[in-house]
């Protein structure tokens, strides 16, 4: 993907990739190196109904930067919630109920975590059958060396089928 940033004062980056589209990325979950450019990141955001569930899926690749060694990745999360109509919100006890899995793989580095302990999630049905997700929960994190940490997750991404 070629890309093309343009900063504006929200701090949202338009990114240009190669079908012309742009697309608004908060310069907080990217990759920013010094020269203020953009590592470009593919994202594939989608949901399914299945046995009366809604699974959501999300997989991000960083493309590597040229300049560094091991600097590509990815990150995936998914999550299931009973299915709703128009909309839902998961909290407190209710977010270890939905098999909530995250992992990050980024060259020789890498991260694993389930079942947010404290946050919320909240999700909105859109008129192009599309689900807009707000997600803010905090997960217990390990490394592959086994450290333990926590970690925020803080997005809103909408999800298709």
């Amino acid at each position: 993907i070629v890309a093309k940033a343009i900063k504006d004062s929200s701090k949202l980056f338009k990114i240009k990739d190669k079908s012309e589209r742009f697309h608004n990325v908060d310069a907080t979950e990217k990759n920013i190196d010094n020269t203020n450019s953009i590592i470009p990141a593919t994202y594939h955001n989608t949901y399914k109904e299945i046995n009366k569930k809604i699974i959501f899926t999300s997989f991000e690749t960083m493309e590597e930067d040229k300049r560094v060694g091991c600097s590509g990745g990815k990150t995936n999360f998914s999550f299931s919630v009973e299915q709703s109509k128009d909309s839902f919100l998961i909290e407190k006890e209710m977010l270890k109920t939905i098999n909530f899995k995250y992992s990050l793989e980024n060259g020789l580095y890498g991260e694993v975590g389930e079942n947010p302990y404290k946050g919320k999630i909240t999700g909105r049905f859109q008129s192009d059958s599309s689900w807009l997700i707000e997600i803010d929960v905090w997960l217990k994190i390990k490394d592959l060396l086994n450290k333990e940490f926590d970690k925020q997750i803080k997005l809103k991404r909408t999800f298709t089928r």
